[in-house]
């Protein structure tokens, strides 16, 4: 885990929120999105409830305490909000559980918390602070305990910070999925090193995929079992935090800044996602002076009502959404049903039923059951969190867990089994989901030991259907609010200057919002991937790394060739070793492209009948200085675009390109092998994706990372090409920001000092792959066009190789040969082999480079202990936590837990272990009639 000391203005904040949300921002009718609310309330007792409130409410003053007149100072409002939002709860509360005594009802009080910021579990993370939030209270926490804790730092009302929710790790440490920075995907990019406006250094970033004890790390140290207090021990104070957030709401005296307010308000949500990992969507709402506008969040984006509800002319209404909140299920207010918190010796646990000085402090120290497929899984570490924040997009979320079907009370538990679980929010929109290709690739042609990678789309987690329950919604191009009912006088939210789009007005006139773009349905996804991997950065000699590239190539020839499956997302964080047997592997297919389950690979021998005349023509003009198989090949990839028809002539000019670089007269017909080492002379024909739409219909991948051609914006079809090319971009990198084994990242420059080592390597890490998508571009381009045009030394050798770290000098040849493939696959009068097949070519540099490491290289064995030593010690140390949350007695049967549906919620309810048994839908708590074992154990404990 590193920290990042850049800062970050609040407006690229704002700009960061706006960026995730930028054409995915859609309106509906205040009537549709209280649905989303459900009906806690019965119009009776709406009407009870808003009767009862007589010291905060009548219909000649309104609401008692609030500003009469709009544009006064917005602190006016906190206090009489506040008490109004908290009475309306305290008597929707009692209602409820008047009517229905165990109604899984969440406690919580709205507390101001305008001049101090709840605490966060990210450390460094901005103090951002809400105008009021409503937290979560445990049983005995003392609401007044709650407000002090926001007064410990006093503030000005004026200095209120903003958001800074999309820090991420910096490129050196990006990760694999598809929100990676600058990504460039309809999924949003997330902005790097934010702050607040103090300048104060934000967000520790984690380094993904990594047991790195070399940096001395506490992200990836395992939580130690701790003991409860004694009945001496008074118990800590409750304190306010993001951890233990309901909702919140953000406060406006005027109208005059609408759409502002809007975003300061995603910027809460968008806290909230971040640190409750176990939260889908979240609800929010602004007050304008005297009218509520409601606002809902999920991983399709914002949802906003088109009116808002004047609050004193239409109390009942007001009533009703504030009494919703205080009283909904927890699933309705977002919290996932098959997510458990896991602390020392307590149960399986909703994170919203913990005390809060029992939960983990920081994010990465999260531990959790989760029900994937019926099997219960415990995670040992997260591999990957950053990305939980994402408002509109796959919200990856990675971590490293084991079945608890696998679990054993036996010592020994060496042997476990650990796994990769990946959970994201694919987008809905047809074609075969990530698990389906999996199947289809296998054991990668027997690569693989366990091929089986198990996994589901989560029944009741599509965000269109379940979550926001059908309703018709439009693209927020303008909210005309026509008042709810009993308020046709309101005021309405304002127009935005562009009538394409709402929310997404950046704050810069120079960029103009985009046009807003097709509603993206999206479904939980979680996938158990039998990998127990670490990062390649992690590598212990040139030997290994260089292994692990081979074993990653391998695994991209089979799934191109063999079974039409482009990976288009080559990057750091999709090359993995397996941890204790060192072994390669690519993942993440979350963005490929795919031909079908019905794609056979054909061999170019296969084209003798149809190519028949064809050869015969290129026969004549070409007699027998080639093979019939590299002739059929030649024709066959020089089909026209438009007819698909084949041309001698032109196959025979691709040929004499070849032969004239390569300065080859052979003495013998030449062989396909001979144009194109590491080919064999029957190859797989390529599969041809021209025709073939992807999911997004948009280049992806990870810009640091993208092919230059994709950059472009063009019509270019992505191919193997443009994921050889990734690859060489992740090796480039490896060499400029890392010193050696170990992963251990080199230093940043003291001095800006040109030809200082350091300084160099800086600038080209910059410029190849931190620096904006359209600078990426530029230099990339401007590398290949001085290379294919041979009109200035080489480039490589010159610019870039230098200032590797001197440790990666015996890659030079490597990467030398890498670009040559490329330019000449890239260049039209190059070696067409290497267009359509620079996969074969690759794999053959990376053989010869194997052969020469192993007379030269050896191992760090100390780096390979140490990343052992510290995978044994998160496993052992997850396992001890295990068994602190089971009883010892219950062995595998507590592991074996059937999970039980129940009607009436988006997904299976699987609620509270720690209430009454029958108030208990949890897996655990339903199988046998409620029958808890936890519970059970629990109580004869007691």
């Amino acid at each position: 885990m590193t920290t990042s000391s850049h800062a970050t203005t609040a407006d690229e904040v704002k700009a960061a929120v706006v960026h995730d949300l930028d054409g995915q921002s859609r309106i509906c009718s205040l009537h549709d999105l209280l649905k989303l609310l459900g009906q806690p309330l019965t119009d009776s007792e709406v009407d009870e409830v808003l009767g009862s409130l007589s010291d905060h409410y009548t219909q000649q003053t309104g609401w008692k305490g609030l500003p009469e007149k709009a544009g006064g100072p917005e602190t006016a409002y906190y206090t009489p909000l506040a008490a109004i939002f908290n009475a309306i709860t305290k008597e929707a509360v009692r209602k409820v559980n008047k009517r229905a005594p165990e109604s899984p009802i969440i406690p919580s009080t709205w507390l101001d918390c305008h001049s101090s910021a709840p605490k966060s579990n990210v450390e460094g993370a901005s103090k951002i602070r809400p105008d009021l939030l409503s937290a979560i209270l445990n049983p005995g926490d003392n609401v007044e305990d709650l407000v002090a804790s926001f007064k410990v730092r006093e503030a000005s009302p004026s200095v209120k910070a903003v958001a800074a929710t999309g820090s991420v790790q910096e490129l050196h440490d990006t990760e694999d999925d598809e929100e990676n920075d600058n990504t460039d995907d309809s999924d949003k990019p997330n902005p790097k090193r934010q702050k607040t406006e103090g300048g104060e250094a934000e967000e520790v970033q984690e380094d993904p995929l990594q047991t790195d004890a070399q940096n001395g790390s506490d992200a990836q140290a395992a939580p130690q079992p701790q003991a409860q207090p004694t009945e001496s021990q008074a118990p800590p104070k409750p304190i306010a935090s993001w951890l233990r957030t309901l909702l919140v709401a953000e406060v406006k005296p005027n109208r005059n800044d609408d759409w502002d307010s809007v975003i300061q308000l995603s910027t809460y949500l968008r806290q909230i996602l971040r640190e409750q990992h176990d939260r889908r969507f979240v609800f929010g709402i602004v007050i304008f002076h005297r009218s509520l506008s409601l606002w809902y969040c999920d991983r399709s984006g914002l949802l906003g009502a088109d009116q808002t509800v004047d609050i004193d002319k239409d109390p009942k209404t007001f009533v009703r959404i504030m009494a919703s909140f205080a009283t909904m299920n927890p699933e309705r207010l977002g919290f996932d049903p098959a997510m458990k918190m896991l602390v020392p010796n307590r149960p399986p646990t909703y994170s919203y039923r913990l005390p809060f000085h029992e939960l983990p402090k920081h994010r990465h120290s999260l531990r959790w059951e989760i029900v994937i497929e019926g099997e219960f899984y415990h995670t040992v570490e997260p591999l990957s969190v950053a990305r939980s924040e994402i408002m509109c997009g796959r919200a990856t979320l990675v971590w490293r867990a084991f079945r608890l079907s696998d679990y054993t009370n036996e010592p020994n538990t060496e042997d476990l089994k650990l796994y990769i679980i990946k959970q994201s929010w694919r987008p809905n929109v047809g074609g075969a989901t990530e698990l389906e290709l999996y199947s289809r690739l296998g054991d990668f042609g027997g690569r693989r030991k366990d091929p089986v990678c198990h996994g589901e789309d989560v029944e009741g987690s599509n965000t269109q259907k379940d979550f926001r329950r059908g309703i018709h919604t439009e693209p927020a191009k303008d909210i005309v609010g026509k008042g709810s009912k009993g308020g046709a006088q309101q005021r309405t939210l304002s127009e935005p200057r562009d009538e394409h789009n709402l929310v997404h007005n950046t704050f810069s006139a120079k960029n103009p919002p985009k046009i807003a773009q097709e509603f993206m349905e999206r479904v939980q996804c979680r996938l158990v991937i039998p990998v127990n991997g670490t990062a390649i950065k992690m590598f212990t000699s040139l030997k290994e790394l260089v292994k692990v590239l081979l074993d990653a190539v391998k695994d991209y020839e089979w799934a191109y060739y063999q079974k039409g499956i482009c990976h288009r997302d080559i990057s750091i964080g999709n090359i993995v070793m397996e941890i204790l047997e060192r072994e390669g592997s690519l993942i993440d297919f979350d963005h490929a492209k795919d031909l079908g389950p019905n794609y056979k690979p054909k061999r170019v021998s296969s084209l003798r009948k149809e190519l028949h005349d064809h050869l015969v023509e290129f026969r004549k003009i070409c007699p027998q200085s080639v093979s019939d198989n590299l002739a059929l090949l030649l024709l066959h990839l020089t089909r026209s675009k438009k007819t698909g028809r084949s041309n001698a002539s032109t196959a025979k000019t691709r040929l004499d390109h070849y032969l004239e670089s390569a300065g080859a007269s052979p003495n013998r017909p030449l062989k396909i092998s001979d144009m194109l080492p590491g080919l064999e002379d029957d190859p797989v024909l390529p599969p041809s994706f021209s025709e073939r739409t992807a999911i997004h219909a948009v280049a992806t991948g990870t810009v640091a990372f993208m092919s230059h051609k994709l950059l472009r914006d063009d019509d270019e079809t992505h191919s193997a090409i443009h994921d050889m090319e990734s690859l060489f971009w992740v090796v480039v990198f490896l060499c400029l920001t890392r010193e050696g084994p170990g992963g251990k990242r080199r230093p940043e420059p003291k001095d800006d000092v040109k030809g200082d080592e350091l300084y160099e390597a800086s600038l080209r890490r910059y410029y190849l792959f931190e620096a904006p998508k359209e600078e990426i571009r530029k230099i990339k381009c401007i590398m290949f066009s001085l290379t294919i045009r041979e009109t200035t030394p080489p480039v490589l050798e010159n610019d870039i190789f230098p200032w590797f770290h001197p440790f990666f000098k015996p890659l030079h040849g490597l990467l030398a040969e890498w670009w040559a493939i490329l330019c000449s696959g890239f260049d039209e009068e190059g070696n067409i082999l290497c267009r359509h097949y620079p996969v074969a070519a690759f794999r053959d540099a990376v053989d010869k480079t194997l052969e020469e490491l192993k007379k030269l290289d050896k191992p760090d064995d100390f780096a390979l202990i140490q990343q052992r030593t510290q995978m044994a010690r998160v496993k052992s140390a997850a396992i001890q936590l295990t068994r602190s949350v089971l009883p010892h007695h219950t062995g595998r049967q507590g592991a074996k837990r059937k999970v039980d549906t129940v009607e009436g919620a988006t997904t299976p309810p699987k609620v509270h272990s720690d209430l009454p048994l029958s108030l208990d839908p949890s897996p655990m708590g339903k199988v046998h009639k409620g029958a808890n074992l936890h519970l059970q154990a629990r109580r004869k404990g007691e």
